[in-house]
């Protein structure tokens, strides 16, 4: 198990078993998942220097207020983020697809429901 805490939050691994490995030729992570408070981060796939691309990863429910952006925007952000990546094709020739979608989104003064 792994856990890593950053502020008020503590982050733990959402799967009993996780591999990284570091290869010459790719990085392949299988089942890797960190949850926190509802939030979820998640990586599976393989990410290759040379040849063929499947790396998944995911974003669910992300705090936007948890994030440390204080040193780089002004005022007070919330809401909660999603998100998805899917990289694939080869490394010569990538093909990225995504999603992202927020929910109760502040900034200051401004916000906004819903925006997908």
């Amino acid at each position: 198990e792994l856990k890593l805490k950053y502020g008020n939050h503590e982050w733990s691994t959402l799967t009993d078993s996780a591999e990284v490995k570091l290869n010459p030729e790719n990085i392949e992570v299988e089942r890797f998942g960190m949850g926190s408070s509802g939030q979820e981060l998640s990586v599976d796939g393989k990410f290759s220097f040379k040849g063929d691309e499947n790396l998944s990863l995911k974003v669910k429910d992300l705090s936007l207020a948890s994030l440390p952006v204080h040193e780089l925007i002004t005022g007070k952000i919330s809401g909660l983020l999603n998100a998805g990546m899917k990289l694939a094709g080869t490394a010569a020739r990538p093909v990225i697809t995504g999603y992202l979608s927020g929910d109760d989104l502040k900034y200051n003064n401004y916000s906004a429901d819903s925006i997908r």
